[in-house]
């Protein structure tokens, strides 16, 4: 045989292995689908998963069925759960978790946006500054439920940077020269003396965002007074403050600091009333208090003179006995 003839005999033979094939598929079909019973079909029952269908827990449901010797397969949803409580003060709804699907009856919160309750605000950082978020309760009429229409804005711009919903305060001073001069006030008295506050300020915590500016207010006098002080200068014993009419101990300076002393002044000529001491025994009077006091001053001195000598000889003894 040649070369054609090969040929035509593997297309023979191709042709009746694949009639054979398919007449074994036929038969293999008939004999899956003829039943003499029910259960020769399968089974029937649910099977799958739960699942939601118009909110209410539906699940797939096979019925299998022998007819005239064939087998009948059928598969439907079937309600598993009505989700409709009856009950107008809830909301039902069907969800599905997990493969899993369940009624769930949410009271309903509200029928207007009155009834959700009052707006509410939080600050927090963002991008460096400080933001203010505000939540507005509304009323979700589908969902008979409140939610929340939040809306965000910049409350304030921080210049170093934000923390904790504030802007992280500037670095008020390094040292003490970020902070003011020194100054001084006008003098002034105190303590009968002449006084001034000098200010100061120092850099408390320098370089750290908490520095700042302490001020230190001293007093520092300017002159002690050795009688007082006033006006801010101090007062000698001739001069209180340009009042004339002040009278001073140690001496008469008016015809006024006669009065209580001899006689009464008026402003009608009359008899002078009171006692005029004679000139002769004012003069043996003053005579006789200086003589007492110049004995008592002479007593006193001849003491002091016998005392240091009892010392001189105490001294000249002691220096005698160490030399033996």
């Amino acid at each position: 045989m040649g070369f054609k003839g090969l040929s035509n005999s593997g297309y023979l033979l191709l042709f009746i292995l694949s009639f054979v094939f398919i007449l074994s598929m036929l038969n293999f079909v008939s004999a899956q689908n003829s039943c003499t019973n029910d259960l020769q079909c399968g089974f029937t029952g649910f099977f799958g998963s739960e699942f939601c269908k118009s909110n209410d827990v539906y699940k797939n449901y096979q019925t299998a069925l022998c007819n005239s010797n064939i087998c009948s397969v059928v598969v439907e949803e079937k309600l598993v759960n009505d989700c409709n409580d009856g009950d107008n003060s809830t909301l039902d709804s069907c969800l599905e978790e997990n493969n899993l699907a369940y009624c769930k009856h949410d009271l309903v919160q509200c029928s207007e946006n009155d009834e959700c309750g009052s707006p509410t605000e939080h600050f927090f950082c963002q991008s460096g500054d400080v933001w203010h978020q505000v939540n507005n309760p509304v009323c979700d009429i589908n969902s008979t439920q409140c939610i929340f229409e939040s809306y965000e804005e910049l409350y304030e711009n921080c210049e170093v940077g934000c923390n904790n919903a504030h802007c992280i305060p500037k670095v008020q001073c390094n040292s003490n020269l970020d902070c003011s001069n020194s100054s001084v006030s006008s003098n002034y008295c105190f303590s009968d003396n002449v006084v001034r506050d000098v200010t100061n300020y120092t850099c408390v915590y320098p370089g750290s965002a908490v520095s700042f500016c302490q001020q230190n207010t001293q007093k520092e006098t300017v002159q002690s007074c050795t009688n007082s002080c006033l006006n801010a200068q101090c007062t000698s014993n001739g001069n209180n403050g340009g009042d004339n009419n002040v009278k001073h101990r140690g001496g008469i300076r008016d015809f006024e600091d006669l009065n209580p002393l001899f006689f009464t002044k008026t402003s009608e000529v009359q008899p002078v009333t009171g006692i005029i001491i004679p000139p002769n025994d004012i003069n043996e009077t003053v005579s006789k208090v200086t003589k007492k006091a110049s004995y008592s001053n002479f007593w006193i001195l001849f003491w002091l003179l016998l005392l240091l000598v009892l010392i001189i000889i105490i001294l000249i003894l002691i220096v005698i006995f160490r030399r033996r």
